[in-house]
């Protein structure tokens, strides 16, 4: 799998005020092409590989089918196979409701700052052990 590495430096990001997507994009490593069909997502509510890439003026239809997989395992979107009047058998994606991205924001930030508190709290002791590995 390939490295992920859209992220700015945290004394960037923090110190810069963020707008709503980068927050979002930061918190679950989503670039920006992974960000705006998840925004299309909520717009559209249901929608196909078609009409995604109709709706974002992508005509890149492996691009997005892997945008599409970033965000199923982000967990930011679900997928249901259903059968088309024609026979032939569709993935359909949903956004999950705002309220659970919310949450799910939330509870990200709120871990993180646990773990930097507790981080900093012992930093002393990291400091030692980092000492203690050149010796």
């Amino acid at each position: 799998m390939l490295k992920r590495n859209h992220l700015q430096p945290i004394s960037e990001f923090i110190s810069e005020r963020q707008e709503c997507k980068d927050i979002v994009q930061a918190l679950f490593g989503l670039n920006h092409l992974e960000f705006t069909i998840f925004c299309s997502l909520n717009m559209l509510k249901k929608a196909d590989i078609n009409e995604i890439m109709k709706y974002t003026k992508r005509n890149e239809r492996t691009r997005v089918n892997r945008a599409l997989l970033k965000l199923l395992e982000e967990n930011l979107c679900t997928r249901a196979k259903e059968k088309t009047p024609e026979g032939t058998t569709r993935y359909y994606y949903s956004p999950i409701p705002i309220e659970v991205l919310q949450e799910r924001l939330e509870k990200k930030l709120d871990n993180w700052y646990a773990h930097a508190l507790n981080e900093i709290k012992n930093m002393k002791e990291h400091f030692e052990a980092e000492v203690s590995k050149k010796n």
